[in-house]
């Protein structure tokens, strides 16, 4: 089964085959990266814009590697709340059958340093690595926020799960 990714990030491909390899356990899993374009901000704002980057990167993976089982887009982006700024990454998931699933992760309240530099123009992982330190280069926000009890892998992984239940679980989603 051959996957294809809508990047080139060591992370978003290692999640993709960790998961599609649990899923798909009988079958033998070949993910591919290739630069996709999002099509939205490079800091991406809100739900639905977040949600667009993922999708624009799975169709866009789509046509640049035709020959394939899936492909998968993830991005990630941040949401207003109040005052308060939230990470939240979504993942979509295309068939060759023309299915599309979406579904996307828990949200994380972003320090508040980070959040200013953010509203002052800089992306999330300038703003963290400025904040939290050169340590956050080598390693993710989110696990650097918890100590390593959850890592980037780990917080893509449970919703790129979820996206593919309409495929996993196929005769519970017939009428999609």
């Amino acid at each position: 089964m051959k996957v294809v990714v809508g990047s080139k990030s060591k992370i978003k491909l290692q999640v993709v085959e960790q998961v599609f390899t649990k899923e798909f356990s009988e079958s033998l899993i070949e993910v591919a990266g290739c630069h996709a374009e999002s099509g939205v901000s490079d800091q991406p704002m809100g739900l639905e814009e977040t949600k667009e980057g993922a999708k624009n990167r799975a169709l866009h993976s789509k046509e640049q590697i035709p020959e394939a089982d899936y492909w998968v887009g993830i991005e990630g982006g941040l949401v207003a709340v109040d005052s308060n700024l939230y990470c939240v990454a979504w993942m979509c998931i295309i068939s060759k059958q023309e299915k599309m699933s979406l579904s996307h992760t828990a949200s994380f309240l972003i320090p508040s340093e980070v959040a200013k530099k953010i509203k002052s123009g800089q992306e999330l992982s300038d703003a963290a690595n400025e904040v939290l330190g050169s340590e956050s280069s080598n390693r993710d926000t989110i696990g650097i926020l918890t100590d390593g009890e959850i890592t980037r892998v780990e917080y893509y992984t449970q919703a790129l799960t979820l996206a593919l239940l309409p495929f996993t679980k196929s005769h519970l989603y017939e009428s999609r």
